[in-house]
């Protein structure tokens, strides 16, 4: 799964149209996960399809 090779090894870059960046990624806390899941209207379908937890990766630019 890709978030493991993120958690692993969590310093990535990141192209977002022109721009790139380097960024460290984390799995979001149980309290941030519930506020950022508002933002994710396809999340809760996916969720619904499965009794683990899915994890959502937030990403910082260093």
């Amino acid at each position: 799964m890709p978030q493991h090779n993120l958690l692993a090894h969590p310093t990535a870059t990141i192209e977002l149209g022109p721009d790139r960046f380097e960024v460290r990624a984390q799995t979001a806390r149980s309290e941030e996960r519930d506020e950022l899941a508002k933002s994710l209207p396809y999340l809760e379908q996916q969720q619904d399809l499965t009794k683990r937890v899915l994890p959502i990766v937030v990403f910082e630019r260093v």
